[in-house]
């Protein structure tokens, strides 16, 4: 039996829901797996960015603490350095202290 002009446009227009519901769920389902890899994709660099903060972080307590070792090295040679002059020439380095003591009250006391 031939099918009538209605059910005809009936039988399209279900198809035709048929297909959009279907391109529908496809969408939703790419935006689901879209979704899906940008957040994993967003973990990865955060997870990037932690570590490379941290090695920076590293490096830099790294080269602090050279730095440091660097400068107590130095100032034990200074003070080894000083310790020698003073032992050699006491008495220029006693003028000395007691000059700059003087120095020092004279500009403290005039800053009244």
């Amino acid at each position: 039996m031939a099918k009538t002009p209605l059910q005809t446009v009936t039988d399209a227009r279900e198809n035709i829901q048929d297909d959009v519901e279907s391109r529908i769920q496809e969408l939703r389902d790419e935006i689901t797996a879209l979704t899906h890899q940008l957040r994993d994709l967003g973990l990865k660099g955060a997870t990037e960015a932690k570590a490379k903060a941290k090695d920076i972080a590293d490096d830099a307590t790294d080269e602090a603490l050279y730095a440091i070792k660097e400068l107590r090295k130095q100032f034990g040679s200074m003070q080894s350095d000083v310790e020698g002059k003073v032992q050699t020439h006491p008495f220029a380095w006693l003028a000395g202290a007691v000059g700059l003591g003087v120095i020092l009250g004279l500009f403290l006391s005039h800053r009244d």
